[in-house]
């Protein structure tokens, strides 16, 4: 692509510092108890602007494994997770923070602006996981170090700084739409059980039994009727708890057993116009019809109760109706037992009255009802047309902005090539005054030798101690009252000799690495 005047092109790894992160051990409580530090993982990366994380971390931790603190205004990349199979988490702290070993972070140099490179990042994450992902057995990751080398276009400062705040509201603007548009679904909800409350409320008529309106109630099979080896990839439909929705059939969620395994439970066939109805009971009763246009037997398993309705008596649609209606929910919820998984049992089911009119009337309540949730769903589908829309229109204005086609050029702005150089004569600069010092103070320093030998001599002689199996790094350092630095010398010195008294060892068991003393 041509840049825009003024603008250069860097490296994603020649914007700032790059830092990794870890996990300090669990086993050492110094590191977590009373911790002050957030340590980010994937998990908290759900928001763009991070100040705060699920787990806290102590400072010891930090300067006792392999985590580091990374300083505030830093950019927050997730590299290893289950979640880059569909998007790429990117944030900024506005704290310090330290991060585990599924992260990157960047601190960039001066004159490159955090939230331009995680605009720039949000709006290349599908073509960064094209390009870079990479599917695991357990997790899906980045090739971080190729992406690090991948282009980055770089504008003047002053125009990161117009487009971030362009952008800034721009996404403001579209957050706040997206949240009145998740409103509707909460209103259509509302409308609905308005609707099936008022329904309720209004009939005038004798109470009946399910018992009495079905021709058969019945529960799946259950224990060792049907158990999880029986399952197969295609056969027999098997309908579960997660195929009941709230008056909706959800029907692609699919189980199978073998046909011979059916011809042993046939009494559990479903039928057209079956009532299924979930025995767990906690936001709402979950209740739907068995689909008239459902291809090939299937039937119901455990806690799927089904009601076969005799259409002589009582219309499906309006009894599926009642069902799902606020004051069988407040009946149900005064009998469900269980504390973790709120349930109720079929006989409660079959005991339950409902007030039952002439088939007329039902048919009518049904009809009306059917148009109210026509709207209802109607409204939710426009609003998730829209919500889609939204998305794509907030990926174009992201795309657009972190190409220079958002706001026009100023040919007064210092270019970023000028930017590029003053920041590399800066480090130069920085580097060489690095090296006078120390020359100038080597004759007043400690040599290196000396205290790594020292470091050495510590760490080969707690070594005599260790159990047989070895220690993980974390367990080595809550031994030796040693800096981290000189610990990891220390042992990379021991690691290294030519009879090395210490070596590295894999343990399958735990999945670490392990260090053991050498036997003489």
């Amino acid at each position: 692509m041509t840049l825009p005047a003024g603008w250069t092109e860097t490296t994603l790894g020649d914007l700032g510092n790059w830092q990794g992160g870890g996990t300090p051990s669990k086993l050492n409580r110094a590191f977590w108890t009373n911790g002050t530090v957030p340590w980010v993982s994937p998990k908290d990366m759900k928001r763009t602007l991070i100040d705060s994380a699920e787990d806290y971390i102590t400072e010891a931790a930090i300067s006792g494994s392999a985590t580091n603190l990374v300083q505030e205004g830093s950019v927050l990349l997730v590299t290893r997770s289950g979640i880059l199979q569909h998007s790429l988490p990117v944030a900024i702290n506005i704290v310090p923070v330290a991060i585990n070993q599924d992260l990157k972070a960047l601190t960039p140099k001066a004159g490159i602006l955090s939230p331009f490179v995680g605009y720039t990042l949000q709006a290349r994450g599908p073509q960064i996981l094209r390009e870079f992902g990479k599917a695991g057995t357990t997790v899906d990751s980045i090739e971080f170090e190729r992406l690090k080398s991948s282009a980055f276009a770089l504008p003047p400062t002053s125009e990161q700084r117009l487009i971030v705040q362009k952008l800034d509201t721009l996404t403001a603007h579209l957050a706040r739409v997206r949240t009145e548009l998740d409103r509707i679904a909460v209103l259509a909800d509302q409308l609905r059980s308005a609707a099936l409350s008022t329904a309720r409320a209004q009939l005038v008529a004798s109470v009946v039994s399910i018992t009495d309106l079905a021709i058969s109630t019945f529960d799946g099979p259950f224990g060792s009727n049907l158990k999880s080896a029986d399952y197969v990839p295609s056969g027999i439909r098997v309908i579960r708890l997660e195929n009941i929705g709230r008056l909706k059939f959800i029907a692609d969620k699919r189980s199978f057993i073998s046909t011979q395994k059916y011809e042993a439970l046939t009494k559990h066939t479903l039928k057209p116009g079956d009532i299924l109805f979930s025995s767990f009971v906690d936001r709402h009763v979950r209740v739907c019809q068995f689909p008239a246009e459902f291809d090939g037997p299937a039937i119901n398993k455990a806690d799927c109760f089904t009601i076969r309705p005799n259409t002589a008596v009582c219309d499906a649609r309006f009894v599926t109706y009642m069902l799902a209606s606020p004051q069988t929910y407040d009946a149900m919820k005064a009998k469900v037992h269980g504390a973790t998984r709120p349930r109720i049992g079929l006989s409660q089911l079959r005991g339950y009255e409902l007030p039952l009119p002439d088939l007329e009337v039902q048919a009518r309540i049904a009809d009306q009802l059917d148009v109210v949730f026509a709207d209802a769903d109607r409204l939710e589908a426009e609003a998730a047309r829209a919500r889609a829309l939204l998305n794509r229109l907030e990926a174009a204005v992201l795309a657009k902005g972190c190409c220079g086609e958002l706001i026009p050029q100023d040919p007064d702005d210092e270019p970023a090539s000028v930017l590029l150089e003053r920041i590399m004569r800066q480090q130069g600069e920085e580097r060489d005054k690095s090296r006078r010092l120390r020359k100038n103070n080597s004759a007043k320093e400690q040599p290196m030798t000396s205290k790594s030998s020292s470091a050495r001599d510590k760490l080969l002689e707690d070594s005599q101690n260790w159990p047989t199996e070895g220690l993980k790094y974390e367990e080595v350092a809550t031994r030796i009252a040693l800096p981290h630095d000189e610990l990891r010398d220390a042992l990379f010195e021991l690691l290294s000799e030519h009879e090395p008294k210490v070596r590295q060892v894999f343990d399958k068991a735990s999945k670490q690495m392990m260090l053991q003393r050498i036997a003489a």
